[in-house]
């Protein structure tokens, strides 16, 4: 997305925001917890509540832009830290 879309894009300027669909840090944590395959207990809280969305609709429309879902962005992030760095993984 970023090489094919944004940085060729000579007429874009500004500050713009790209982000997925709004996520809590619970649903987050467990989603890159399956992907990587962690049997972790992750505990929810609801006592602080934050909302810091980030709004990449302007940048959705300007370039046409379909975000990918939370999940196929972590899975894609998995499958690159297992392309690149697993072999450098501590194995203990």
């Amino acid at each position: 997305m970023l090489i094919e879309k944004i940085l060729p894009n000579k007429n874009l300027v500004g500050l713009y925001q790209l982000s997925g669909k709004p996520i809590n840090k619970f649903s987050l944590l467990n989603l890159i917890a399956d992907a990587y395959h962690k049997k972790i207990e992750i505990i929810q809280s609801t006592d602080l509540q934050i909302d810091r969305s980030l709004n990449s609709e302007l940048l959705s429309k300007t370039l046409n832009l379909e975000i990918p879902s939370w999940k196929a962005l972590i899975l894609e992030m998995h499958d690159d830290y297992k392309n690149r760095y697993e072999e450098y993984r501590c194995k203990n």
